[in-house]
Order: structure tokens, then sequence, then C-alpha cells
């Protein structure tokens, strides 16, 4: 996240949200890191928060995040149950990015990148069922290449890009 989202300009026609598989503890300091680095607004989650072009908004580790539409039309992000602290696990991804897809439809963009598992996966085919795009790392420069393989194997990845292209491309989609 750290080569894609300093990338991305200030006039970006679209939010971004990050859901981010690290403990609890480090979100703060990672949105603060990026927030530092980046030309467009980072910073972490609140629940009901709407969520408006030129932001980067960081869900909190310790809740299972959706997008939900308020009574004025407008997406916010929903803090949803709160995990413990002991299940660090899997799918985080996958309920935000079902949750956005209906809701932002052709316009919503899904990146999934390296990673352990399959998160992100179920999301993507959401995101795809309702007309949007959907990018995956590819092997080349994943870490780790459990979760954007499970998405490509599935068959619900538009495009396959090493890690310094994918700010590009967002980019391209959302401003093109």
């Amino acid at each position: 996240l750290g080569r894609i989202i300093p990338r991305l300009p200030a006039d970006l026609a679209a939010a971004v949200v990050v859901i981010q598989h690290i403990p609890f503890a480090f979100i703060p300091s990672f949105a603060e890191r990026l927030n530092w680095e980046s030309a467009l607004d980072v910073k972490v989650a609140r629940d009901q928060e709407h969520i408006h072009a030129g932001q980067v908004l960081v869900a909190p580790a310790e809740y299972y995040c959706e997008i939900a539409a308020n009574t004025n039309n407008k997406s916010v992000i929903k803090l949803v149950t709160p995990r413990p602290k002991e299940n660090f696990h899997f799918p985080l991804a996958d309920r935000l990015m079902a949750s956005l897809a209906p809701i932002h439809r052709g316009n919503a963009v899904g990146v999934v990148l390296t990673g352990m598992g399959n998160d992100g996966t179920e999301g993507l085919r959401a995101i795809k069922k309702y007309g949007g795009y959907t990018i995956a790392e590819d092997e080349s420069t994943s870490m780790v290449f459990g979760m954007p393989k499970s998405a490509i194997d599935a068959g619900v990845v538009d495009k396959v890009l090493p890690l310094d292209e994918i700010a590009d491309e967002i980019v391209r989609v959302v401003n093109g």
C-alpha cells in the first residue's frame, strides 16, 4: 500500500477504503505514515463516517466494516461487529467489498494485494457481479501470492498487474 496510495493524485475522483491485515495496534501508525506520504487525506475510519473523493479511510482492524448508504443516500462506513482480539482472521475485505458493490455498482474498483488465504475473492466476485472493475497483484511482486491467486483462479479479476502499475491503473479506471 505504501507503493500505491502515495502515487494516487490529490484530485482522484474516488474515495479509497483500505482493509489491511495487520494487528489492531498498528493501524493508527500505519494510517499516519500513509497520510504523511500521500497527496490524499489518509486516516482511520470512524463509525458512520461519510466517504468522499480525495480521502483514504483505513478500516480499524478491531471491527468488521461495511459500506452503507445513509438517509441522504451518501456512502458511510459502518463499524459492525467488534472482532475478538484473539480472532485475527478473515474475511475482512470480502465483507466490505460485498457491501459496497450493490451501492456503487459500476463505479466500484476492487483491488487485492499480496496476502495469505483467500480474503478478497468473494468481494471481487460481488464487485464484478454489479459491474465494477477488479485488479489483483501479480505473482512477481507478491510476497505471498495466496489472496491474489485465489481471486485470479476464481475468474473474478479483470486485470493482473505488478505492484508498481496498480496505482496508474486505478487512476486510469477512476478518471477515465
